[in-house]
């Protein structure tokens, strides 16, 4: 659940943290204005929405590859150059 999702506590320095990233882009408030709990919990659905609709179209990839006749003989590889911290250390974003 999202409410149970990393980053709605009230982690220490979240709602403060001078994120470039994350203060940069609307309706995130400037540096010194504090993220509401609200929009925290927006900012961690989003986050989870992309990682689900990523899955879903993994998903696609193996079922076109099981529809070929080509599972067996196919590697599927998912890469990523960083993670994306989600508020559990006060950070916010992927530069933090």
């Amino acid at each position: 659940s999202v409410d149970s999702a990393p980053g709605i506590e009230d982690a220490t320095g979240f709602e403060l943290h001078d994120s470039m990233e994350i203060r940069n882009y609307f309706p995130v408030p400037a540096l010194g204005i504090p993220i509401s709990k609200w929009l925290k919990r927006d900012l961690v659905h989003g986050y989870l929405a992309c990682v689900s609709w990523v899955d879903h179209l993994v998903g696609r990839i193996v079922d076109e590859a099981d529809s070929l006749g080509i599972t067996n003989h196919t590697a599927t590889v998912l890469w990523s150059d960083h993670g994306f911290h989600l508020g559990g250390e006060g950070d916010h974003g992927m530069w933090a």
